[in-house]
């Protein structure tokens, strides 16, 4: 781990103490077992390193490390996380283990409320009970040796939309995807036994399906006559080739060796949940630009096919490959340029879209970034699709008028306030003044930042307020505009005139020709008259208490 700040580092060895506030750590290589509680409840700990060697990391080793946000990949000689090892770590963002990990105990991970990025090694053969509780990764691969999933694994993970099960599993216990809101993209392997609580309060599937014996049901048979959809859900368990997908696309239309290869229409079918294999690669944990051409080359009415939730393609691409700000993502532009090119006239209903995004609770948990995803698909309109927009004050009112029809459709409070934001920077943008500007979004943001309420009505007496807000600024901003305008004018003339006597002079002594338009715009420019609105405007708006 590189040296990022001055904060000394913290060389862990076997037997000794960890101070209170310490902050970054490096355990040392001879170390092979980080002991029961060896880092608990270490308030400020922000990083740690570990090294090849390490055989296992006790019970509540990092308990409540509530800053901890860094750790390295978790050594391939890792072979078992003990219970809650890395409970209520609730910065913690992302953990990549090697090959080596054979076991995780119950709760190694419970209420790590940010924790979006997870990868498992294949060789990990058993996961117990909670360990995921609450995590907000979106998309979530159980690793090929394990058969049973046990009871609560991912309970309370809001915002994951995609699961990818191998063929092994033959048992899912009770409560493994409860409150899994908006768990879409699964399949459950025929033979499967699940028990009953699996799915209770997954309301995507729920609405969709109605009871959990048919959720079962369909899940099971969601690839019945479909190879295609198959095929490229296990992608990720086969590291299927371009190759290996266009060999299965192009089927025989005869018995004869002779006769013509034709595509396989299954393709364009939908599943029981409405989706196409586009759909489905979308949401895979593996992610190649290379499979997305096979099946837009093959399939290009994919890119336009709603599934059962009216999302197209498109959403599921950004919420799985939107770009950090140092790496911005291939296959999503691969994406939109496939849109333009073969559906130029295709208008996206960019609302549903923002909307659909907004109920990830990822979304308005994470650290630092927490409304990327949404900021991502409002740059993708503004620079692909200029000529199309999305309404923020019509999102916002269709988010409250949703949650009054039906409590599963809400929208959490951060995601709220930034969808806000959102519609305080579209009508401050209109303004035109960058000085203005920048005072509507401090002074409105830090009024609105942390009062917003949970209730539908309060949340709609929260936008008049803010709207009120912005007719006010807006009202000023013209009146005083059209007062401006005239002292603008005033320096303009004057300096013409100055110009005037000075121009008059030069004709007489040097007998030179005056080019009249050029000197109207040096007169315009030298008089300030260009700079008065931008300095003066912003100090004259009375802002309403």
């Amino acid at each position: 781990m590189a040296d990022e700040s001055n904060t000394e580092v913290f060389v862990y060895t076997e037997g000794i103490s960890v101070p209170q506030d310490v902050v970054r750590v490096r355990v040392h290589p001879s170390v092979t077992v980080i002991p029961e509680g060896a880092f608990y409840e270490r308030k400020k700990l922000e990083e740690v390193e570990l090294c090849e060697g390490l055989l296992e990391i006790g019970k509540q080793a990092f308990f409540q490390c509530d800053l901890l946000t860094k750790i390295t990949t978790i050594p391939s000689t890792v072979t078992v996380i003990h219970e809650s090892a890395f409970a209520e770590c609730f910065s913690l963002q992302e953990v990549k283990f090697c090959e080596g990990l054979r076991e995780m105990k119950r709760r190694a991970f419970d209420c790590c409320i940010c924790l979006k990025r997870i990868w498992l090694p294949n060789s990990i053969e058993r996961i117990e009970e909670d360990a995921f509780v609450g995590c907000k990764a979106t998309n979530f691969k159980i690793p090929p040796l394990m058969s049973t999933i046990v009871e609560g694994t991912f309970s309370h993970s809001e915002s994951m939309c995609s699961i990818e099960l191998p063929e092994s599993i033959t048992r899912i216990e009770d409560m493994v995807f409860m409150c899994c809101r908006v768990l879409r993209n699964m399949a459950i392997p025929p033979n499967a036994d699940i028990e009953l609580g699996t799915f209770e309060s997954c309301t995507d599937l729920q609405q969709l399906f109605g009871t959990e014996e048919q959720i079962i049901n369909a899940l099971k048979h969601r690839f019945d006559n479909l190879p295609i959809h198959k095929m490229v859900y296990y992608q990720a368990y086969n590291n299927m080739t371009v190759d290996q997908l266009n060999n299965a696309l192009d089927v025989r239309s005869g018995q004869r060796r002779s006769s013509r290869m034709k595509l396989d229409q299954t393709g364009n079918k939908q599943d029981c949940l409405g989706m196409t294999p586009l759909h489905i690669l979308a949401c895979s944990s593996i992610q190649s630009v290379d499979l997305y051409k096979v099946l837009i080359t093959k399939y290009p009415e994919n890119l336009i096919t709603k599934d059962i939730w009216g999302a197209l393609p498109l959403l599921y691409v950004v919420l799985r490959n939107a770009p950090t700000r140092e790496a911005p993502s291939e296959i999503v532009q691969f994406l939109v340029e496939s849109y333009k090119t073969l559906y130029p006239n295709l208008q996206f209903d960019w609302n549903e879209m923002v909307l659909n995004l907004a109920r990830f609770e990822a979304l308005a948990l994470r650290p630092l970034a927490q409304h990327d995803v949404i900021r991502y698909v409002w740059s993708i309109q503004r620079e692909s699709f200029p000529d199309q927009s999305f309404d923020c004050d019509e999102i916002l009112e269709e988010a409250v008028n949703r949650w009054d029809k039906d409590h599963s459709e809400y929208i959490p409070k951060r995601s709220f306030i930034h969808l806000v934001r959102l519609s305080i920077s579209a009508r401050a943008n209109r303004l035109g003044n960058r000085k203005l500007k920048h005072y509507i979004h401090e002074m409105l943001n830090k009024t609105y930042k942390i009062d917003c309420p949970e209730s539908s009505q309060g949340r709609r007496d929260y936008i008049a307020g803010v709207q009120e807000h912005l007719v006010h600024c807006e009202n000023e901003y013209r009146t005083l505009k059209e007062a401006i305008t005239l002292l603008e004018l005033a320096l303009w003339k004057k300096r013409m005139n100055d110009h005037c006597q000075e121009r008059n002079e030069t004709r007489r002594i040097k007998r030179v020709k005056i080019d009249e338009l050029q000197v109207r715009q040096q007169c315009r420019v030298g008089s300030g008259a260009d700079i008065v609105i931008e300095h003066v405007l912003p100090y004259l708006v009375t802002m309403k208490e």
